[in-house]
């Protein structure tokens, strides 16, 4: 037990923990969309200010303070959300990483036994491709 702390304090940050994790099981997916737009349209309009002893837009000042790589990652991370939010892919894939059906098949059937997924009804038929 840690000095200071009482079996009543204990049992009531348990009580506290319990409560907590309760609230984030009820977290909806359309309370997380509402909470994240609200903090990105106060972020937008922290960045939008104009300050007055430069005269430039608090987000102007910041790309000029920023290092390039942050700068690039930033621009990454940007780029990617853009793509997601229109339905296209985010990655691209080499030709030389494109996998058969057959290993394909046998990466699932691996990932499946990994996470112990085998005692739930999952049935994977390995189809021969056909190169026309």
């Amino acid at each position: 037990m840690q000095p200071g702390l009482t079996a009543e304090g204990r049992a009531q940050g348990l009580a506290v923990m319990r409560a907590t994790n309760e609230k984030r099981k009820e977290l909806k997916l359309e309370d997380l969309k509402h909470s994240t737009s609200g903090l990105l349209q106060l972020m937008f309009d922290y960045l939008q200010v104009v300050d007055p002893q430069t005269g430039k837009v608090k987000f102007t000042q910041i790309l000029e303070e920023t290092k390039g790589k942050d700068l690039m990652v930033m621009f990454g991370i940007l780029t990617e959300k853009y793509l997601l939010t229109q339905g296209q892919p985010t990655n691209i894939v080499a030709f030389q990483e494109h996998k058969t059906m057959d290993e394909l098949t046998v990466a699932i059937e691996r990932e499946i036994k990994r996470r112990g997924l085998e005692k739930r009804p999952v049935t994977i038929e390995a189809l021969a491709e056909t190169v026309k």
